[in-house]
């Protein structure tokens, strides 16, 4: 059923503001309007079962805050009963109340969206438990706190029947339609399609309370690169062999910009990006996603984010350093988040001087820039994760450009589950993918192998540099070649390496470094060598 969301989602529509929302500040004040965060949502924008879901979703979240229970925490006034001026669950059974008569499902997932945002998703099917008698209780007290608030509701929704919308959900009922979803009719599209409504959510939400401004994605020249580097030619001859390390560089540059001419470029989302190190990479990808940026926003119609994650924070320093030497116009904001990010050190705008520090932490927290230049820990627990302040930013990988660079060092049990991810990371929220890497670690394969072939799916991905097998044979590479007869086993004693493989070679006066595969093993061969020197030469 919500396939139909995500397979219309490149039909390149326009399409308006999105919604609005209210939020009370005091009971006898005028509802503040909702500044729209949902305007350049490549999804939102092109499905009107997807945009009314959500606007369901926004106008019952915060209901609960119209009773007295929560007008007197939030004015300080009186005792405050904290149970009573919780809000979340209110919204929650109104919402579902509202669309169960129209689907059943999509009642369910308004009132688990709304009933976590602002805690940590859970389980579908634990939601029911939260349905008790005291959660009754408490609902029943807050209806009767409403008070005049109830026509004001009515005249903002719309909805004059509001009454019929404030009951209790029946426990048994929900139970056993959670029950069913998740034994029978579960798909990982509700995944992404529940991470994605509740990080639009959750992120406008937070960008309102502590009154952050929404950054506005900005068209990029696509020359930059060119700019600073001159515009790559493919040679007119096939043989590579004289050239310079410069004019491979820009070969390498030329063929894998090159494929922007392709005529079904934009219906390619996965790309392998496969070149030695020290060919210009970094600048390689960075021109192929501007140029490609610039193509989504011609014939698609919509301003795609750049998403740069690296495994290391040195690379990512340095990342950051190219990118702002080779993008320099003031307007364009380069964020970099992770773990040493410096939140006072966020590009700014004429708007950044008068921001707390708590704006800036939200900016920084919610990917409010053009760029993106992140590790693989903040990347991926946002793509996997279940925690509401790393999904604040899902909702950015909509549409998005994504470069992963050194995917090599990913540990390999979790390369299959990486490589379905990425794929339907693709194929759910129209984002474009580049994986870069020296070594072509099997990820994609791995991930068909392990996953997707059991559910009937495969991969199709573009290797941007058909030529690297030719690039990398140019290159003069290190080799390392055995001086042992034959190599020592992990199973060998390391007395026995210490005596008949280590002494012979050690010389007094020099050092030597010896590699082992675990800390385990390491610490066993210096004991065992420090034991064995010590009794022949004490």
């Amino acid at each position: 059923m919500y396939e139909v969301f995500f397979a219309q989602q490149r039909d390149g529509q326009r399409g308006g503001k999105g919604a609005n929302y209210y939020k009370i500040t005091s009971r006898a004040s005028k509802p503040k309007p909702f500044s729209s965060f949902i305007a350049e949502s490549i999804l939102i924008r092109s499905t009107d079962k997807l945009r009314d879901l959500l606007q369901v979703i926004i106008d019952f979240h915060d209901l609960g805050k119209y009773t007295s229970y929560f007008q007197d925490y939030l004015l300080q006034r009186d005792t405050v009963d904290h149970k009573l001026k919780q809000h979340s669950r209110f919204g929650g059974y109104a919402a579902y109340h509202f669309l169960k008569g129209k689907d059943e499902k999509t009642a369910l997932i308004a009132l688990y969206i709304i009933f976590h945002h602002h805690l940590q998703l859970i389980d579908i099917d634990e939601i029911a438990y939260k349905i008790n008698s005291e959660s009754q209780r408490v609902f029943e007290e807050q209806v009767k706190g409403l008070g005049s608030a109830l026509e004001v509701i009515a005249n903002e929704l719309d909805i004059q029947n509001i009454e019929e919308l404030l009951q209790f959900p029946d426990e048994q009922k929900i139970r056993k339609q959670a029950r069913i979803w998740v034994r029978r009719e579960q798909d990982i599209s509700d995944y992404f399609l529940i991470n994605y409504l509740f990080s639009l959510l959750i992120e406008a939400d937070k960008l309102d309370a502590s009154k952050t401004s929404l950054y506005p994605l900005k068209e990029i020249d696509s020359n930059w690169v060119d700019k600073r580097f001159g515009a790559p030619d493919l040679p007119g001859f096939q043989n590579l062999e004289g050239l310079s390390n410069n004019e491979l560089r820009n070969y390498c540059r030329a063929e894998v910009v090159s494929h922007l001419q392709d005529d079904d470029i934009l219906d390619q989302h996965l790309f392998t990006l496969t070149a030695p190190t020290g060919i210009g990479k970094t600048m390689t990808a960075l021109d192929f996603s501007l140029k490609l940026k610039a193509k989504l926003r011609s014939e698609k119609e919509h301003e795609a984010q750049i998403i740069y994650a690296l495994p290391f924070i040195n690379i990512i320093e340095q990342a950051i350093d190219e990118y702002e030497i080779t993008l320099t116009e003031k307007e364009i904001r380069i964020l970099g988040h992770y773990q040493f990010a410096d939140v006072f050190g966020l590009q700014q705008d004429s708007d950044d001087e008068t921001d707390n520090y708590h704006q800036k932490l939200m900016k920084l927290d919610t990917w409010q820039s053009d760029v993106v230049i992140t590790s693989f820990v903040q990347f991926f627990e946002t793509v996997i994760s279940n925690r509401n302040k790393l999904l604040k930013k899902f909702n950015h990988l909509a549409g998005s450009i994504v470069i992963l660079d050194e995917v090599q060092t990913l540990r390999l049990d979790q390369m299959p589950l990486i490589g379905a991810t990425l794929y339907y990371l693709a194929r759910f929220l129209d984002a474009r993918i580049i994986m870069m890497t020296a070594t072509r670690a099997q990820i994609f394969e791995l991930a068909e192998q392990e996953i997707l072939d059991d559910e009937g799916e495969s991969i199709e991905s573009k290797e941007l540099l058909s030529s690297h097998e030719q690039v990398f044979s140019l290159l003069e590479r290190t080799a390392i070649h055995s001086l042992l007869d034959s190599l020592p086993s992990e199973d060998e004693k390391s007395v026995q390496f210490a005596e008949e493989i280590f002494e012979p070679r050690w010389q007094t006066d020099k050092s030597c470094l010896i590699v082992c595969n675990t800390v385990n093993r390491s610490i066993e061969v210096y004991e065992e060598i420090k034991n064995y020197l010590e009794e022949r030469y004490d």
